[in-house]
C-alpha cells in the first residue's frame, strides 16, 4: 500500500494485468467498486478490449453473422466470416470503406492461394449464384488486351484454358 498523487490520506493497492503482465495503481475506494462487479478481470485496457474484441468475434461466428445476402442474390463475407490466418488476403480483397468480398471470389482466391485482381471476374457456371462450389466457378479476365479476349466482354479463361490444351493435343498428334 502506497499513497496515490501525493496524498497521504489515500491508500492504493497494486493490480497486475493477467495477459501482459504490467503493473498499476489504484486508490482502495476504486479497487472496492471495481471488485463489485462481476466482469472485473484485472486486465489493463489495451488487454481488455484485446479480450473483448474475441469474445465478440467468437460471439459473431456461433451466431453465423460473417456472411449475409445482397439484394442481387450475391453471398458477400465479413471478417467475422474468414479465419484470422486468411486476413491478409482478405484485407487485399476488400474494400477499405465496405469490408466485405463476394463468397465467390473468395472462394477462388482460396483455391487460387493469391487475391484476385481487380480485372479477374468469377462466373457461376450453372447461373446460380449462391451455389459458390469450386466446381461451379469458372476465372475469365475482363478486357479486350487481354489473350484470347474477343470485342471487350473478357475471356472465359476455364474455356481458353481447356482450347488451349485441346490445341497441344492435336499438334501431338501430327
Amino acid at each position: 500500500m502506497r499513497s496515490l498523487y501525493g496524498h497521504e490520506g489515500t491508500k492504493c493497492a497494486k493490480v497486475t494485468c493477467p495477459t501482459c503482465s504490467k503493473e498499476r495503481w489504484y486508490p482502495l475506494w476504486q479497487l472496492r467498486q471495481f471488485l463489485k462487479r462481476e466482469n472485473f478481470s484485472g486486465h489493463c485496457r489495451p488487454c481488455g478490449v484485446a479480450a473483448l474484441r474475441a469474445g465478440h468475434l467468437r460471439y459473431v461466428r456461433s451466431k453465423g453473422y460473417g456472411q449475409h445476402m445482397t439484394s442481387n442474390g450475391y453471398v458477400n463475407l465479413t471478417v467475422a466470416g474468414i479465419d484470422l490466418n486468411d486476413l491478409p488476403m482478405f484485407r487485399a480483397m476488400s474494400t477499405p470503406a465496405a469490408a466485405r468480398v463476394a463468397e465467390h471470389r473468395w472462394v477462388m482466391a482460396k483455391h487460387l492461394g493469391r487475391p484476385l485482381l481487380s480485372v479477374e471476374c468469377i462466373d457461376h457456371m450453372d447461373g446460380d449464384k449462391t451455389n459458390n462450389a469450386i466446381d461451379n466457378l469458372r476465372i475469365y479476365v475482363r478486357g479486350k488486351n487481354q489473350p484470347g479476349s474477343g470485342h471487350g466482354y473478357g475471356t472465359y479463361y476455364h474455356e481458353w484454358q481447356m482450347a488451349l490444351a485441346k490445341i497441344r493435343e492435336l499438334e501431338s498428334a501430327l
